[in-house]
């Protein structure tokens, strides 16, 4: 009661003296609201927030709330992802008169933008946490706090990166693998197996683990073990016992005590109660239920050795379901990976919508790394990302750029790397090019396609020829200018030329070949990076021109990519099998019907054609024709006349054919 009349007092007095200035509470709404500067590890002086003089804010209430009564407004800007708010008004531990205290958490612009992301309301101890996660680092954030009441409080908050899940159960314990402190919001419950914590001497006995979370990791360096636990709800009591693993990891046979922490008392301002670790001060390795003369509840720090396993079991013995802080000490070093990125800016910075890539270079000698999660800061496009890499960030916005990279290892660890040095300006680093592919066969002409650089969406398209998109189509030969702005009022003036309008295309053709020969399919275009697929027959080749020897006629298929045209044929080759026969009789009477002795041949090469009369007279010889039944000029009798005949195979053998031949009139 004493400090509620004193703030009541002190407020009082204020009014009194300076009625307006005490009535207008300068955070009574979001507008007002007081900068929490440094959100690391902050706590205000007990009583530092009063709602005495405020209003009812307007718009929506706090989701968990039942109304509204006296809020006021509180701003930080986030440098990690997660944040614990706590308010601690008049509970059995007061900072302050504040009771049923709400707390809620907006994202956006005030007033008439914000967005709830938490909230949280006690309707028992007036002490109330709030933690969530999901924020982005550089972001401004708004806290709204009310009461059922009027009332002093104090405040503390906590934006940290997360760990990870948390299990009750030490073969499930949450990996950590760097020494960075947390929070834990809530611990509830004992798990899967509520007897682990029964080989703890200075517990009382079985049944001892009531409200548990554990952690494990194995040291990297030699060195001192130091940690406080911090409870978020200053009356709790908190317990702990550090194990040593012998089989690693996950392994939770055969553990050994190294530390046990059961002191605790039933006032927050007992000296068992409150902050507990293990202190370089301190000289005890145990500490039993109760509280003892001469206890700090802090324990001796312990002696790591590299490569060793250990487990740290925490358990809330006053079962509030409030959790705690977590901060390390001590000089051994973690088993984990290295987390780092790089980005390729090579500048001082960067203009508003210019591109910057940034690269995972984490390293885990002992492991693997299994995830990733990118934030990459206020106003960047995309915000996040859940794969490695690399990523081609833009920003909407001026500012300094805070981004994150978490990844995660296969034993469920998670360690952060943080980048506060990505400075962008307004400025423009706006550029475009264009990509010209001629027109199709029946089309009216080339097609131009604008490739912004830099651009920062939505973008605007002004042509000469009074298009607006970034694809034209038609464009005949001549000359081109199109003005590019985008969402940053950057422009860009792009001319060009187009000099061939149309793709030309001839498609392959036909073609006969004798058996054992070879024939030659091809197309030609003029159009940029052509390609052709050619198929059938068994036959899969590329290019524009291919040599095929089928033994029998073949369909073949060919698909060409021409710039933007594509094109689909198929042509034919007609095989010819070999063939010689010789008439036995002609009938050389001009009828334009079996007037020539002539073989029949495909495939064969005449070397010799000589014909003879029944009394041996050679009346005819020349192999490149057939003999018309005349001799010097003048017709041969009909009778019956004998040839030889001597021609040439496709595989070059050569054959002497000899017989007769009847000639009829």
């Amino acid at each position: 009661m004493k400090t509620f009349l004193s703030a009541l007092g002190a407020a009082i007095f204020s009014l009194i003296l300076c009625p307006q200035a005490a009535l207008a509470q300068i955070n009574d709404d979001c507008g007002g609201a007081e900068n929490i500067p440094e959100v690391e590890n902050f706590c205000s002086p007990l009583g530092a927030g009063n709602t005495f003089f405020a209003s009812p804010s307007p718009g929506p209430k706090p989701s968990c709330a039942l109304s509204t009564v006296r809020d006021i407004w509180f701003c930080f800007t986030a440098i990690a992802t997660d944040v614990s708010l706590v308010i601690n008004g008049s509970s059995a531990s007061p900072g302050g008169t504040l009771g049923r205290p709400t707390v809620a958490l907006y994202s956006g612009s005030c007033p008439g933008a914000l967005t709830e992301l938490a909230c949280a309301h006690d309707n028992s101890s007036d002490i109330v946490e709030l933690q969530t996660g999901g924020l982005t680092p550089g972001e401004k954030y708004y806290i709204r706090v009310d009461g059922s009441f009027p009332g002093s409080f104090q405040y503390c908050i906590r934006n940290f990166f997360d760990k990870g899940n948390l299990s009750a159960d030490c073969p499930r314990a949450l990996a950590l693998c760097d020494k960075t402190g947390f929070i834990v919001s809530a611990v509830t419950g004992s798990g899967d197996d509520p007897t682990e914590m029964d080989d703890a001497p200075c517990f009382p006995g079985p049944g001892s683990e009531t409200n548990s979370t554990w952690f494990v990791w194995t040291a990297a360096t030699a060195g001192t073990l130091e940690f406080t636990l911090t409870p978020n709800n200053p009356n709790d009591d908190i317990d702990f016992i550090v194990y040593r693993l012998p089989n690693g990891p996950s392994d939770c046979s055969n553990k050994i005590v190294e530390r046990c922490m059961a002191a605790g008392d039933f006032f927050a301002t007992s000296d068992c109660m409150g902050p507990t670790g293990l202190s370089a001060t301190a000289t005890d390795v145990s500490q039993p239920a109760g509280c003892l003369a001469g206890e700090d509840n802090f324990l001796a720090a312990l002696q790591m050795q590299a490569g060793e396993t250990y487990a740290l079991a925490i358990n809330n013995f006053t079962s509030s379901g409030n959790g705690f802080q977590f901060d390390w000490g001590g000089s051994a070093e973690l088993q984990g990976p290295q987390v780092g990125f790089v980005d390729d800016n090579e500048k001082d910075s960067i203009c508003v919508g210019e591109y910057v890539m940034f690269t995972d270079t984490s390293v885990f000698v002992s492991g693997n790394i299994t995830g990733w999660e990118w934030n990459f800061g206020k106003d960047a496009i995309p915000a996040t990302a859940d794969s490695v890499g690399p990523h081609n960030v833009q920003y909407s916005s001026a500012g300094i750029k805070t981004v994150t990279l978490t990844i995660r290892t296969a034993d469920g660890c998670q360690v952060t790397a943080v980048a506060q040095e990505l400075k962008v300006d307004n400025c423009c680093a706006l550029d475009a090019a264009v990509q010209l592919s001629p027109g199709c066969p029946g089309e009216a002409g080339a097609t131009a396609h604008i490739l912004p650089i830099n651009a920062l969406a939505p973008l605007e398209l002004a042509w000469n020829s009074g298009q607006t998109d970034t694809l034209v189509t038609g464009l005949g030969a001549g000359n081109y200018a199109v003005t590019i702005t985008d969402a940053h009022d950057c422009l860009v003036l792009l001319s060009f030329e187009v000099t061939q309008p149309l793709i030309t295309y001839t498609p392959p053709k036909d073609t006969t070949i004798l058996k054992g020969t070879d024939a030659v399919l091809s197309i030609s275009t003029n159009g940029p990076n052509a390609s052709s697929e050619w198929t059938g027959g068994g036959l899969m080749e590329n290019g524009p021109t291919i040599t095929v020897s089928p033994d029998d006629t073949t369909k073949y298929y060919v698909a060409t990519l021409a710039g933007d045209c594509s094109f689909l044929d198929s042509v034919t080759v007609f095989v010819l099998q070999e063939l010689f026969e010789m008439p036995n009789a002609f009938t050389p009477d001009r009828d334009g019907t079996n007037d020539e002795l002539l073989p029949a041949a495909r495939g064969m090469e005449v070397l010799e054609f000589r014909v003879w009369s029944r009394w041996g007279d050679l009346v005819f010889d020349d192999p490149s024709k057939g003999w018309d039944g005349t001799v010097d000029g003048k017709d041969a009798p009909s009778d019956l006349y004998v040839y030889r005949i001597t021609y040439q195979r496709l595989n070059g053998e050569q054959v002497v054919q000899k017989g007769d031949v009847v000639l009829l009139r």
